[in-house]
């Protein structure tokens, strides 16, 4: 009889737990995989866009939404920005795009099934916006005037000074200047420039072409090279 009783008590516990791991989603699966974060590509007007994506619940048929976490650190103590299910700030898609990361900062993010159940955080991933687009705009075209010697420009001193217009997050600039486009025959190069000029402490070749590059770089990060061209007078 007690065996009896021990057999239908074990029927009944698997059937129950049966019950109870089939009517939950498999938040596991979002919580797994999630490498799927793109690269910060940069809004050059409005700043960072980042696109997060993760894999989608499976084995679940009805509704899912997802919470989402942006921190300035590992431990996500520090938050930049969230989407929760319980203030109305969730999304049913499997991917979000955010629009307000500053440039050249280290970020971490990670994402939960909201509903119909709490899942557990992934995993934090620690990204990097970059200083690409924005950097480069600012150096070049934003900063009309400021940059010199130009694109095309003829008559050039044989004694230049380069400058160019300032970034914003940049901490200093690098600088190289080539007698070839490919920048294989360096004439000048220097890093940890503080400034946006810079005077090489050579004489240029007179009549001669030039290729010179600048870019912004700061902790983590650094910025396109602007490259111009440019011949100096005879």
């Amino acid at each position: 009889m007690l065996s009896k009783r021990l057999i239908i008590f074990a029927l009944s516990l698997i059937f129950i737990l049966g019950m109870v791991t089939g009517s939950a989603p498999t938040a596991a699966n979002a919580a797994h995989n999630l490498s799927d974060a793109t690269l910060p590509v940069l809004n050059s007007d409005t700043g960072i866009l980042v696109t997060f994506c993760w894999e989608p619940v499976t084995g679940y048929s009805g509704k899912v939404t997802y919470d989402v976490e942006i921190a300035y650190d590992s431990n996500f103590d520090n938050l930049v920005t969230s989407l929760y299910a319980e203030e109305g700030a969730y999304t049913e898609a499997t991917h979000w795009v955010y629009d307000g990361l500053e440039a050249g900062q280290t970020y971490y993010w990670r994402v939960r099934v909201a509903e119909p159940m709490k899942g557990r955080w992934s995993e934090g991933i620690a990204f990097t916006t970059s200083l690409i687009g924005t950097a480069a705009n600012a150096i070049g075209l934003n900063a009309a005037g400021r940059i010199y010697p130009p694109n095309g420009a003829t008559g050039v001193s044989t004694t230049p000074v380069f400058t160019w217009g300032s970034v914003e997050g940049a901490t200093s600039y690098e600088f190289r200047l080539a007698s070839d486009a490919t920048f294989t025959q360096l004439v000048d190069s220097r890093t940890g420039l503080i400034y946006t000029a810079y005077a090489p402490a050579v004489n240029l070749q007179a009549g001669t072409i030039y290729f010179w590059q600048v870019r912004a770089v700061n902790e983590v990060t650094a910025s396109d090279w602007v490259t111009s061209i440019f011949t100096t007078s005879e």
